[in-house]
């Protein structure tokens, strides 16, 4: 299996912006003061729209404590501490906290480890796409033992590709298996560390993680990412 901390590790130590939103304003050389308030921005809409979303669909809303998994630099858990009593920011690169933690609320924690707390909202936007499904689902299951009763989860996860992301993928395989319905790569090209992988989930042992954690009602909406087709899961236990 992948190194994919490995990677979030590199990314982390030399772009940790573009690394979060890679779009070329948010590259080291380029950002600049109106870029980084943009970026902060952007977190806001975010949790207007979350929140905004979780009330309609899912009833009234109003965490104390929140978990942001894959919190990166900040860009949203800052948006979480304004509202919340207690957020806390999980990353694994620490060169994306050390970011994180300049000019940080007092009411935020930045650590690498899931930590053993109960929280009202457990959230993972573009985060899980990066981290084999093998590893994902386990986290998941960490995530959703996280939430207090009536806690609310949001996960944000791809579940397939159209042709045209797919040829973006291919130039890897080196060897591969087709039986007429799946095709498996034997062996791959080297990538690159820091290189940003993207990992398909199955909605269903998803669901079967959130059932077990005690979800009774949920909702999902899907995005397109330039044939990377995304879902974000609401649930509540």
């Amino acid at each position: 299996m992948r190194d994919t901390d490995a990677d979030w590790e590199r990314i982390g130590q030399e772009e940790p912006y573009y690394g979060v939103l890679t779009h070329d304003r948010f590259l080291r050389k380029n950002i600049d003061g109106q870029a980084l308030q943009d970026f902060w921005d952007t977190g806001e809409a975010d949790y207007a729209h979350l929140t905004a979303t979780i009330q309609h669909h899912l009833g009234d809303f109003k965490p104390h404590t929140a978990l942001d998994f894959g919190c990166g630099v900040g860009r949203l858990t800052r948006a979480m501490a304004k509202r919340c009593d207690r957020v806390f920011g999980v990353d694994v690169a620490e060169g994306m906290l050390i970011e994180a933690r300049k000019d940080r609320l007092p009411n935020i924690e930045y650590v690498r480890e899931i930590p053993a707390a109960k929280v009202d909202w457990v959230h993972s936007s573009m985060v899980l796409q990066h981290i084999p499904p093998v590893r994902g689902y386990v986290l998941i299951d960490d995530l959703m033992a996280r939430l207090n009763p009536g806690g609310v989860f949001t996960l944000h996860f791809p579940i397939f590709k159209d042709r045209e992301y797919l040829e973006r993928i291919t130039p890897y395989f080196r060897r591969g298996r087709w039986d007429g319905e799946t095709l498996t790569h034997m062996s791959l090209e080297a990538v690159a560390e820091g290189t940003m992988l993207m990992y398909d989930y199955d909605v269903s042992r998803i669901l079967m993680s959130a059932i077990a954690a005690g979800c009774a009602h949920n909702y999902f909406n899907h995005s397109n990412h330039g044939g990377c087709h995304t879902i974000t899961l609401y649930g509540r236990v």
